[in-house]
């Protein structure tokens, strides 16, 4: 058995706790390879980077240590990483938290259901991008996104608004749209951000979207909401979110580059204060 394997095993089952991470690095270092002793660095400096105050002189130098580290090893370690991945364009939008990989994407849909899923279930990732529109995406057959804390879909993500048909056991079923399969899968019982800019959403999908969100399996965890760049939702929009029931938890709405205007932000700032941007 590979001597690694039950400290990822812990990692993995613990993924926002860096405990299990710098057990991993102690263990590491102990072993004297030089490779080995730059991971152990590379995972406590991506930790202290966590608690850091950006702009301060530690911040600087953790960030100057954390790129020397990436620029020397960063080409063995993304071997770490899905074959889809590591020879394709997206291998450097991949950001790398506490020493590991930690988002995923931007893929397609069909790309995360044959190779995605599976990097989230043996890769300690948090965060996952989905785009290229068109796609019916049914989340409830990915139990595997219960680990996720972050989720981005889109830009242009056709199949959010129309709706689609998919086959399944023999038998033609219409879905409304991706929307309802997000708002009606138990499986997001982790996710904290939730990014849904730049997919012409509209006035009436917030309705819909409003009225379900409660009862969302991500409803009592989202801290973040993004629907900037949807030009669509305008003072109607801002109505509903000024109104329905259950988006108080939410510690930010972005809500930039909408057609909201300053008496619809007006009625925002009631509601959220600060929390609306």
């Amino acid at each position: 058995m590979d001597p690694r394997e039950p400290f990822l095993k812990a990692i993995i089952a613990n993924r926002q706790d860096n405990l299990p991470r710098l057990v991993y690095a102690d263990w590491l270092e102990e072993s004297g390879e030089p490779e080995n002793i730059a991971r152990a660095h590379f995972i406590r400096t991506q930790i202290h980077l966590e608690a850091a105050v950006p702009r301060t002189k530690v911040y600087r130098e953790l960030k100057a240590l954390e790129t020397r580290i990436l620029d020397y090893y960063l080409d063995d370690w993304r071997y770490e990483l899905p074959e889809f991945v590591r020879y394709g364009s997206a291998v450097d939008q991949v950001q790398w938290r506490r020493g590991f990989p930690d988002d995923l994407g931007p893929m397609t849909f069909d790309q995360f259901q044959h190779h995605g899923s599976g990097a989230v279930e043996t890769l300690p990732l948090l965060g996952v991008q989905i785009t290229n529109g068109g796609a019916f995406i049914h989340f409830r057959r990915f139990p595997v996104l219960s680990h996720i804390t972050r989720l981005r879909i889109g830009p242009r993500f056709d199949g959010l608004v129309e709706g689609l048909v998919w086959h399944e056991n023999g038998v033609d079923t219409v879905a409304s749209n991706t929307t309802e399969s997000l708002l009606l899968a138990p499986v997001f019982t982790s996710l904290r951000h939730l990014d849904l800019s730049e997919n012409q959403l509209t006035d009436a999908w917030l309705v819909r979207f409003a009225s379900a969100f409660a009862n969302a399996s991500f409803s009592p965890t989202l801290e973040t909401l993004n629907l900037s760049g949807n030009f669509g939702i305008t003072d109607a929009g801002a109505n509903v979110l000024a109104t329905a029931p259950g988006f108080d938890r939410l510690t930010k709405l972005h809500l930039r580059d909408t057609s909201i205007s300053r008496s619809g932000w007006a009625m925002l700032v009631r509601r959220f204060g600060e929390r609306v941007e």
